[in-house]
């Protein structure tokens, strides 16, 4: 839905990463004119046919002592730029820029973690987001746990868009397993951070190894904090040759890399619409994924996927076990997943959705 080049959108996000790429193409290709800033304290990316404002988020990462600053500094481009929208997100800490003096519309987003796992950090970040919550016009959510919780803290249920961030299904093509009656190939995509908890993987992979003759082959990809710690994990369980880190994959290439694996598994006790997870599933790739809320939204147990409880590696051993020895089982779980991703994760049709509401907002100067 192509709109007037003078509309224009101040996007703000912690960084400039894949999805917030995908946000602003989006924009750009329906006509607006982008103008970018980011909250990490970083420089700014060159983003083809977008503007780049310098202010002081390229030099500080916001925080409870700066936040007045920040609030005060992205009033000040506001004025300069004069929008038509304001989108912004995560919550906490980038949306804490916002303030009551804001007068465009303002689409503030939830990237899941930020309502789901940080705002427990501090009674500051807490306070941010209900502030960044009741000084939007619009919230963005991708899963209905983010929503649920966002209205715990304030939000109106009708100002509130669920719409999943997606998968692009012509570019993650529905590809049907072969038997993995020898050999089990499983992927992780999750960040090497504790939080995500990939020791429970390679934990359960030991067990699996312990109790199968399949020819067992892990591929971690990703980095982080915990990389280390990880690596020591999987020398004394003594999988050396059943594990590889393979390090950071560039999303070009993942469509392709995805398909040469049997199964993903997910290890993180918190998430919203894993896209990892959507993605997988669009490729016909079986899920194995942790039994909370978010996942069940997507997931319904031995029929587009499989749960399992958090931090469970003997279950989850016993999952993946199970996986080789009935592959009819296998062919209708990843035909539904893929299924539910069509129905219900389809990024054309959620951009779509979205830049429906970006004209609604738009709309209300």
């Amino acid at each position: 839905m192509p709109l007037s080049p003078s509309r224009k959108l101040l996007y703000v996000s912690s960084a400039q990463g894949v999805h917030d790429l995908r946000f602003i193409d989006l924009a750009k290709k329906a006509g607006w004119q982008v103008f970018f800033l980011r909250s990490d304290g970083r420089p700014n990316q060159k983003i083809k046919g977008a503007c780049a404002v310098e202010w002081i988020g390229n030099k500080f990462g916001i925080s409870e002592n700066n936040q007045q600053i920040f609030s005060e500094s992205f009033l000040e481009v506001e004025r300069s730029i004069n929008p038509d929208l304001i989108q912004i997100g995560p919550l906490v800490p980038t949306a804490g820029a916002l303030s009551e003096n804001i007068r465009t519309p303002v689409l503030a987003v939830s990237w899941s973690r930020d309502l789901l796992i940080d705002i427990n950090g501090s009674r500051w970040l807490s306070e941010v987001a209900r502030q960044a919550i009741a000084f939007s016009d619009h919230l963005l959510v991708d899963c209905q746990t983010v929503a649920q919780c966002a209205i715990s803290l304030g939000a109106i249920r009708a100002q509130i868009s669920v719409i999943p961030w997606g998968v692009e299904l012509e570019t993650f093509k529905f590809r049907p397993r072969k038997s993995m009656q020898t050999d089990l190939k499983i992927v992780s995509l999750r960040t090497l951070e504790p939080l995500y908890r990939v020791s429970d993987l390679i934990e359960a992979v030991q067990i699996l190894k312990s109790r199968s003759s399949l020819n067992l082959k892990l591929a971690i990809l990703g980095t982080g904090s915990d990389e280390s710690n990880l690596r020591d994990q999987v020398k004394s369980c003594q999988l050396d040759e059943n594990v590889e880190f393979v390090g950071h994959l560039p999303e070009s290439e993942l469509p392709s890399v995805l398909s040469k694996f049997d199964v993903y598994v997910s290890t993180s006790p918190v998430d919203g619409s894993s896209i990892s997870m959507l993605q997988a599933m669009a490729t016909g790739i079986p899920c194995i994924v942790p039994n909370i809320q978010s996942n069940r939204e997507w997931i319904e147990d031995g029929l587009s996927g499989f749960l399992y409880e958090v931090g469970n590696s003997a279950e989850l051993a016993t999952i993946l076990s199970k996986l080789s020895t009935k592959p009819l089982v296998v062919n209708s779980v990843i035909e539904n997943a893929r299924e539910v991703v069509e129905k219900r994760a389809d990024w054309i049709k959620g951009g779509q959705n979205l830049l429906k509401v970006y004209e609604r907002l738009a709309s209300r100067l």
